[in-house]
């Protein structure tokens, strides 16, 4: 598990404006089903992360397929950002190290585990990425059916491109499949949230 947090600090570390927001009232992973470098391009889910994190009571944080050998030697997107250009050096095969150490998908931001989120939303932009949504789940050890899950398991919500064409392939992997613009859904999904949470017990 050490490895992989060091990994990922590496890749806050090549970045700007990333956010960590604590004790907010909901926590909600935000994850793109490849890996951080092909999610990292995509401009739905930066405006999404953006979004979710401009509401006060949310904090929202990444998660990605974890880099395997062939993305790592392709480099992951922070690369440049490193010293002499030697990514190579220190990049990690993060797939391969979570199978090895068997240790549940964590969050980029502050390394949470995924199951532990309040929400876990997935940003799906091709019909390809549902295989790597189910293994992400299966990664985080969230019950990868729907009607397995219970209240003690985060809400899955899925969206993105893919929800306007095909979403029934992973019907029964979510609870929520927002159809429509994230801008506009996203701010309405987190006002229902926020409403319909339970309310804390005064000291």
């Amino acid at each position: 598990m050490k490895r992989i947090i060091e990994s990922y600090k590496r890749k806050l570390a090549g970045e700007e404006g990333w956010i960590l927001k604590r004790g907010a009232d909901l926590r909600i992973a935000l994850c793109y089903p490849n890996v951080y470098s092909i999610g990292m391009a995509n401009l739905g889910f930066q405006a999404m992360y953006e979004i979710f994190n401009n509401i006060p009571e949310v904090s929202c944080e990444r998660a990605f397929l974890p880099d395997n050998v062939s993305s790592a030697r392709k480099g992951s997107g922070y690369d440049q950002a490193l010293p002499h250009g030697r990514a190579s050096d220190i990049l990690l095969d993060e797939l391969g190290e979570y199978e090895r150490t068997r240790t549940p998908l964590l969050s980029l931001e502050s390394q949470t585990k995924l199951r532990d989120f309040d929400v876990v939303t997935f940003s799906i932009s091709f019909e390809t990425d549902y295989v790597n949504m189910a293994r992400m789940l299966q990664m985080s050890g969230v019950p990868l059916w729907a009607k397995d899950r219970t209240h003690h398991d985060p809400l899955i919500v899925m969206g993105g491109a893919a929800s306007f064409l095909n979403p029934e392939p992973i019907a029964e992997f979510t609870d929520v499949i927002g159809v429509g613009e994230g801008e506009i859904l996203g701010p309405k999904l987190i006002d229902v949230l926020l409403e319909n949470a339970p309310k804390k017990k005064p000291c």
